[in-house]
């Protein structure tokens, strides 16, 4: 622990520990860092994929609480060594594996986050083209991909400085987005899902432990490098403050994500969540607006989760 105690004084550069004076982020936008990294189209197709396990809505309400609330106690029990000492996950690593084994996990860990970008990059690009589509008649998904990969460049070298602001404006964007999303399952498919959802036995066995373990799962990365963005926390808060807005930022929103997704699926028969809500709007306008939800989502989510980690491991090995 004395290696690792002087790996952190000596490290220079973005692995340097950031003092308490110079962190930029107070709680809310903490809170809505958090929120934005957690929105994944993966969420919304894991609620889609329940109804093939048999599950009912309330299975997939629990599954999804559960799951989520226990990657909020685990972020809690991780944040802590980059909160007080202000060092990324990177140098946490070496407290495990050395100050030379720990390149393995690092790159384990920042390799899947590159590959993600890219994936969500991809969805970003696609949901620029499908808006262009709908106001102009313009179909190039290509430029728009690349467009939109210039515009996470120029965000991401500003540092958390542009994260916060992405972070902050998107948070609101998808926030309302969600809720929208929400009404029109409930006042204009209820029937459908009451019958086919609701009304169904479901299963409390295996299936319902598997939905628990996959919730859990799918975001149990952001969970291993939670110190990345810990030490961007302004002093002051305690584990319980922090834990607040964890459980604020990513409990309610993945809950209701994976609703989503199970309900926008049951009500069109489409396995895709974002093709299926994309039916179930005919309003050019609104469609429009949700492409726009699509796109803030990957862009909030690519900055937050798989921008951060992949740069402090590459920095830390090279």
């Amino acid at each position: 622990m004395s290696d690792v105690k002087n790996e952190v004084k000596k490290e220079s550069g973005s692995l340097a520990p950031i003092q308490e004076k110079d962190r930029i982020m107070g709680w809310g936008s903490y809170l809505m860092l958090w929120l934005g990294g957690c929105i994944s189209i993966g969420t919304l197709t894991m609620g889609s994929a329940q109804l093939d396990k048999g599950l009912n809505l309330m299975q997939v309400f629990l599954a999804v609480l559960i799951g989520s609330t226990i990657l909020v106690i685990g972020i809690c029990a991780n944040d802590r060594f980059s909160y007080k000492s202000g060092a990324p996950y990177a140098i946490q690593l070496k407290s495990a594996y050395g100050t030379k084994g720990n390149i393995v996990p690092v790159m384990i860990r920042g390799l899947p986050a590159i590959v993600w970008y890219g994936f969500q990059t991809w969805l970003g690009g696609s949901a620029i083209n499908q808006i262009s589509i709908a106001i102009f008649g313009y179909d190039n998904v290509v430029l728009f991909f690349i467009l939109f990969q210039v515009l996470q460049i120029i965000l991401s070298v500003k540092g958390f400085h542009g994260i916060k602001w992405v972070e902050n404006v998107g948070g609101v964007v998808i926030v309302c987005a969600m809720l929208y999303m929400l009404y029109v399952c409930v006042t204009q498919y209820w029937g459908v899902i009451g019958d086919k959802l609701i009304s169904r036995e479901g299963s409390w066995g295996m299936p319902f432990i598997a939905a628990i373990i996959a919730f859990f799962g799918n975001s149990t990365t952001v969970m291993l490098n939670a110190g990345d963005y810990s030490r961007e926390l302004k002093g002051g808060f305690s584990v319980g403050k922090r834990g607040v807005a964890y459980f604020i930022a990513m409990v309610p929103t993945t809950v209701l994500l994976g609703l989503i997704g199970a309900m926008a699926s049951t009500a069109t028969g489409i396995a895709n969540p974002i093709n299926a809500f994309s039916q179930m709007v005919q309003n050019k306008v609104l469609l429009v607006a949700t492409l726009g939800f699509i796109l803030f989502a990957q862009m909030t989510t690519n900055l937050a989760s798989n921008v951060v980690p992949p740069a402090y491991a590459f920095m830390d090995a090279f």
